[in-house]
């Protein structure tokens, strides 16, 4: 297939978000004085996996081949996309498969998490004690649901699993821009975090602005400065922890980073960094999920933005799933407490108030933070909660419908 050549600007061409427009800042060139942009992109069919290197979509064979030598393998995936997930799923099993022995590093925890990754590997945690153990909505947030396939999967396998990314601590001294309260050894791990190069920053200005956030923001507004500092940490901490584990892994071994594809794009995030810390052979497969377009077979995949990329198309008809989100819950003694609500006055949860102790939803008792959380996720979307609280010494019931959540 001849590359599609967009000869006006990318954000004009492509049907993916505006933060692609990068690839067009990056294939700039002076002309006449000044400055014309051009774009080149494949056009690729959507739910396939497309190699940037053929031009071509691969199969599960061709998949292999290219994995057969691969030591270090970012397999991207964008968090809410049921179909990323599944992606990743085969994959693990395509290598498990050929025997490769295959450790799965994870942009979901923190180091911290490791103990409790190795309770589920060993079955020593069920289901609800792993998400309480490893803290799964305080580090992630996103649906368990989309996930647990995946790690039953691993713990079916014994596959080890290690958290790589950033304490929330960490993340705080990063934004703050001073890392002195930092051990040395960590200090040292994560290194200076204004040397990440400026295509990298013309993305994350890219992100900001397609999202609503950026506005008309300078790389050097300090409020830009300090997201910044936070991305490069993530991505450099996740990026050279996963070059150590596969080091540590041996000549057979495999390391799978599942990450968000925003920090693979362009090989400016994690891979980046973990290509500086070392030369092991990688790979990157990066996603994006694409509006539908009326006769249109083939949607647009940047050159340059991975080794291997797939599309989804937007399903119409996808709501989004229940969340908690925007409500901190607490646990004191053996109360379940709201701590605080950070939601628009027209949510149908925003009739809790903060001191509300949780008794139960739908007639079931609900002790922890997490045990509601994972009970509000599986509920039906356009179906009615029923949360039995206590106010105030009195009890009352708040029946609300269960709607998807904003992120």
């Amino acid at each position: 297939m001849r590359p599609f050549l967009a000869r006006k600007s990318l954000r004009a061409v492509l049907i993916f978000p505006p933060w692609l427009a990068l690839l067009a800042a990056c294939a700039s060139y002076p002309e006449n004085g000044g400055v014309r942009t051009r774009g080149y992109a494949y056009l690729a069919p959507p739910e396939v996996t497309f190699d940037l290197a053929q031009g071509r979509p691969i199969d599960s064979d061709g998949l292999a081949r290219r994995l057969a030598r691969t030591r270090l393998l970012f397999l991207g995936e964008h968090h809410t996309e049921p179909r990323s997930h599944a992606f990743q799923l085969e994959t693990i099993k395509l290598l498990l498969k050929r025997g490769r022995q295959v450790t799965v590093a994870l942009e979901m925890f923190p180091p911290s998490a490791n103990e409790a990754l190795q309770a589920w590997r060993s079955g020593d945690a069920q289901e609800l004690e792993f998400l309480e153990r490893s803290g799964w909505y305080r580090n992630w947030g996103f649906p368990w649901s989309h996930y647990r396939e995946l790690f039953l999967l691993l713990r079916r396998h014994s596959v080890p699993m290690r958290g790589i990314n950033a304490e929330r601590k960490t993340r705080e001294a990063a934004r703050k821009g001073d890392l002195s309260s930092l051990s040395s050894d960590l200090q040292e791990e994560i290194g200076p975090l204004a040397d990440s190069p400026q295509p990298h920053d013309a993305y994350l200005l890219d992100m900001l602005r397609a999202s609503g956030h950026g506005g008309e923001m300078s790389a050097d507004a300090p409020a830009f400065q300090a997201y910044r500092r936070v991305q490069v940490l993530w991505e450099r901490l996740m990026g050279r922890r996963a070059a150590l584990l596969a080091e540590q892994a041996g000549a057979e071994g495999i390391v799978v980073v599942l990450i968000g594809s925003g920090h693979l794009a362009y090989g400016l995030g994690a891979n980046l960094h973990a290509a500086r810390a070392g030369v092991l052979a990688q790979l990157s497969i990066w996603d994006n999920v694409v509006t539908k377009a009326p006769g249109r077979q083939r949607y647009a995949v940047p050159l340059g933005v991975a080794d291997l990329a797939r599309i989804y198309l937007r399903d119409p008809a996808e709501k989004g799933y229940p969340t908690l989100l925007g409500i901190k819950l607490e646990l004191q003694g053996s109360d379940l407490r709201v701590k605080g609500t950070q939601l628009p006055a027209h949510a149908p949860l925003a009739a809790l108030k903060t001191g509300d102790v949780i008794l139960a939803l739908n007639g079931l008792p609900v002790t922890t933070p997490t045990a509601l959380r994972l009970a509000y996720e599986r509920l039906p979307l356009d179906s009615t909660a029923r949360l039995k609280l206590r106010r105030e010494g009195r009890e009352l019931t708040l029946e609300v419908p269960v709607k998807p959540g904003q992120r």
